[in-house]
Order: C-alpha cells, then sequence, then structure tokens
C-alpha cells in the first residue's frame, strides 16, 4: 500500500499554470481538495474537486456571478461549504490559498475544523488606486497573524517582511516545472516566436509585432485572451504592418494541453514585461511555462526568475527595445543547441518533484 507524504489538504487552484502544484499534491496526498477560483468575469466557473489518493472521486460546480461584491460573497460562501461537506470536526487539515478573504473569521471556523492556514502570496500590488490600498491593509492585517507563509520569490519575500525570511514556516518557493519529453528544435529558416497568458499592454507585444515589418523570416502565435479594445488595437497594427501572415492571433485562453500542441513547431518564447510591472515581484508563470514547453525563453529584466535564466543560459534577456529584442533572437538562434542544453539544467534545478518535496515538507506534520 503507497504511503503517502501527506494527509489532508484544501489547495486553491486555477485552471491556468500553478507550477505543477496540483498534479504534485494530487499525486502525494491522501485526501486532496481543490478549490479552482476563476477570474470573475470568465467563463469557467469555479468548482471543486475531491481527489482521494489521486482518483477523482467527487466534483461540484459553484454559481459565478460578474457583479463584484456578489462575487466575493459567494467565493467565502462556497468555501465555508467545503469545509462542511469535506472535512469531520476530528481532521486536521493545511489550506493553502493566496487571498486574505480565506483569512476572515478563521479563530471562529477554527472552533469546528481543526485547520491550519498556509498563506501562499504569489504577488504584489504597489499602486495607490483606492482598491490597492484597500487590499494591502486587509493583506497587512492578516498577513502577520498567520504561522505559515509562503513567497513565491525572494523579492516579494523581502519587500513584505523587510528581509528574506527561511525558516520552516516562512520560506520562498518560487513554481516548479515539469521538463518536456521533448524539447524544442531549430535548423534555420523560418522561426516562430510564442507569446502565452493574458495580453496587456505592458507586456512589451508591439515590440514584437513592430519588428516582423523588416523580419520576414520571423513568425508569432500570440496564444492568449485580450480584452477588446486592445485586440482591436493590435489587428488594425498587424493590418497596416500588413504582416497577416506572420501573426496567429486567434485571443483566447489555451489550456496547458492545448499550448502542447499550438508550440510543437515553435522555438522562442517572449515575456517581454515592463520591468517597472508587477512581475518585478512574482515568478511569471508565463517563463516557466515556455520552460516547461523546451522553448529558449526571451524576455525582460523584469523578474527574480532572470538570474537563474542567466545562470544556466537558459535564454537571453533583452531590453524593451527592438533593436536589443533582434539581437536577442539573433544569439539565439544562432547557438540554438546550447540554449537548450541550458534550458535542460533550468528544468532540472526547477523540476517539481525534485524542488517542492524539501521546501513543503512542514506539511507532513498534518499526518
Amino acid at each position: 500500500m503507497k504511503e503517502y507524504r501527506y494527509k489532508n489538504i484544501l489547495h486553491f487552484g486555477t485552471l491556468q499554470f500553478d507550477g505543477n502544484h496540483i498534479e504534485y499534491f494530487r499525486a502525494n496526498t491522501e485526501k486532496l481538495i481543490v478549490y479552482y477560483v476563476m477570474p470573475r468575469k470568465g467563463k469557467e466557473p469555479n468548482r471543486v474537486r475531491f481527489y482521494l489518493k489521486g482518483n477523482l472521486f467527487d466534483e461540484k460546480v459553484f454559481y459565478s456571478p460578474d457583479n463584484f461584491f456578489l462575487c466575493y460573497f459567494y467565493l467565502y460562501f462556497n468555501f465555508l461549504r467545503i469545509l462542511y461537506w469535506y472535512f469531520s470536526r476530528k481532521e486536521k487539515f493545511y489550506i493553502i490559498c493566496g487571498h486574505p478573504l480565506f483569512s476572515f473569521f478563521k479563530g471562529t471556523l477554527q472552533i469546528f475544523r481543526k485547520y491550519e492556514l498556509v498563506y501562499f502570496v504569489g504577488d504584489y500590488y504597489p499602486g495607490y488606486s483606492l482598491l490597492n490600498i484597500i487590499y494591502r491593509t486587509i493583506f497587512n492585517y492578516y498577513h502577520k497573524q498567520i504561522k505559515y507563509r509562503l513567497y513565491i520569490s525572494d523579492r516579494l519575500n523581502k519587500i513584505i517582511n523587510g528581509t528574506v525570511i527561511d525558516n520552516e514556516h516562512i520560506k520562498t518557493i518560487m513554481w516548479g516545472v515539469k521538463p518536456p519529453k521533448k524539447y524544442a528544435t531549430y535548423t534555420g529558416g523560418l522561426l516562430t516566436l510564442c507569446f502565452i497568458g493574458t495580453i496587456r499592454e505592458t507586456q512589451g507585444l508591439k515590440i514584437v509585432i513592430e519588428l516582423l515589418r523588416t523580419k520576414k523570416d520571423i513568425k508569432v502565435k500570440i496564444l492568449g485572451p485580450c480584452e477588446e479594445r486592445l485586440f482591436i488595437k493590435y489587428k488594425k497594427l498587424i493590418a497596416t504592418y500588413k504582416i497577416e501572415k506572420q501573426v496567429y492571433f486567434p485571443n483566447k485562453f489555451f489550456n496547458m494541453e492545448q499550448l502542447e500542441k499550438e508550440t510543437a513547431e515553435c522555438h522562442i518564447g517572449v515575456a517581454l514585461y515592463d520591468v517597472i510591472e508587477a512581475p518585478y515581484y512574482s515568478d511569471p508563470g508565463k517563463v516557466k511555462t515556455y520552460a516547461q514547453l523546451g522553448l529558449p525563453i526571451l524576455m525582460t529584466d523584469a523578474a527574480q526568475v532572470v538570474k537563474y535564466i542567466v545562470k544556466f543560459n537558459a535564454g537571453e534577456i533583452v531590453q524593451e527595445h527592438i533593436e536589443s529584442v533582434v539581437k536577442g533572437i539573433e544569439l539565439i538562434k544562432g547557438n540554438y543547441q546550447l540554449y537548450i542544453k541550458g534550458l535542460k539544467k533550468f528544468n532540472n534545478y526547477f523540476n517539481y518533484k525534485s524542488y517542492y518535496p524539501e521546501r513543503f515538507s512542514f506539511l507532513e506534520s498534518a499526518k
């Protein structure tokens, strides 16, 4: 009989890249409950899945309203239902989540359910809009009260705590990757860039579109959703430059299985973030997705993961202008197998099967 590393866990999940958290915990947890919280105005509803010894035992779909206040009311209401449905008063379990909403009334709930909250902090919002200020105020209040705190990068760990803390209960855990069975290959000729994820103006996509005007031996696949205003803007730009045949832009969400098919003939993953954007404090899922798909990475110096890309030579770090981006592309083209070798080292370092057990060892105490 298999001995499971963890006993009971409730993990908040997403259908987007999650560093293979759910796959890891599904394989190593006797009873795993996953509460999938989707974007408020997305097409996919929230849901809960119950895995028993790695097998899907039950699934429920929840009503997901677009209204801001109703959305958060139902998120919390369904959270309470999950606690009642799947856990008894005697069971000890951990809840891994990344939003302060689920810290509300924690002391009261712990009278009826025996759990510890693990706050996995995945982002930092430095802006001064009213919503950002309210969010940070709530976050700071609850964050200090929680024993188990995880951070997606040392930068995030430091800006929140004043210094990088690394002990049994408070530490940095970056996204893990699943090394691909097959890495990309390039032997010359037409080169295809790949852009994955939700599209925003601060992600340098305009630079990619503009360089195609003169680089007719380059194509790009844009694999992610875009708000209508921005989609129209980019489509007009593509038509103006007469590069329609070089751009694939369906404007929709792709899951990991679909991405594997769509990127089978791609060569470089592109992440040209604005260097003052929020990814500075995070570990962009886009970058780890490229690595997991076997694509060398071309990105700006906008996140801590850059030091690992440089360390292992898994890609090129460029500046936010066409000349630098073109130079980075040419360097990867000219030494493609060298970058693939570096990418394999990068993936080996972040392999979720070897990276997570030591970092999540504190969860074993719930047995």
